[in-house]
């Protein structure tokens, strides 16, 4: 049930990318406090944005660096990747974003997101950066899972998207820096991409969504590697 999750968020970025223009710089809004006391509020809060409409509320209770490399896997060049690295993520990409995870989680789920049941935490650290699974289940349907929360600098609480979901997009995420190309942009992605170390790291420790086949262990090997 809860793997559905995963493959709501493969299809955001198909969705993103279609009814998302080129970034604009000036259009940006950074957030720089944020987080919550507790994993579990950190993911309750996210949840009631999405489910509210608040899409640029989701901004205080997950990384803007992730979401940022989410999205550019489908349509945004290497420029607009730096631009939402260095500036923030546009009002209208964070909403297409969440948006269309809004519209999407009940197909896959067979449940609103309403019918989400969140969990108490379990805490864990990766070379030496706190994380923490929180146990999610829905009310109507068989199954459950967990999504990963990680303290940022503040200690604060927030989504961890890559110790969440980044095993996925291991192989998209090694295509995608093979296309990079050279230049101080292309550098910047790839520290931003290297920076989700940890992160992905506390995914195969924490296996979130049950056992990680050696596969996918083996490409999330290679995408550090190839990350630096």
């Amino acid at each position: 049930m809860v793997r559905s999750a995963v493959f709501v968020l493969a299809i955001l970025l198909v969705v993103v990318t279609a009814c998302t223009a080129a970034p604009e710089p000036e259009s940006t809004t950074t957030t720089t406090l944020g987080g919550a006391a507790s994993p579990e509020e950190a993911l309750n809060g996210l949840f009631d944005a999405i489910m509210q409409g608040n899409y640029q509320d989701t901004a205080l209770l997950t990384f803007d660096d992730q979401l940022a490399l989410m999205v550019s896997l489908e349509g945004f060049d290497v420029a607009d990747t730096a631009s939402m690295l260095s500036n923030g993520l546009p009002d209208q990409v964070r909403t297409n974003f969440w948006e269309s995870f809004s519209d999407g989680f009940p197909a896959f789920a067979e449940e609103e997101l309403a019918g989400v049941l969140v969990g108490g935490s379990e805490e864990f650290a990766v070379e030496g950066i706190s994380f923490a699974t929180v146990p999610v289940a829905l009310r109507q349907s068989d199954g459950s899972g967990g999504w990963i929360a990680r303290k940022d600098g503040q200690g604060r609480w927030r989504l961890d998207m890559f110790a969440t979901f980044g095993p996925s997009f291991a192989t998209p995420f090694r295509e995608w820096l093979d296309g990079l190309g050279l230049g101080p942009d292309a550098d910047m992605a790839r520290a931003a991409l290297a920076d989700q170390r940890a992160s992905l790291l506390a995914a195969l420790q924490g296996q979130p969504f049950g056992p990680i086949g050696p596969e996918t262990v083996a490409e999330v090997d290679r995408l550090l590697f190839e990350a630096g």
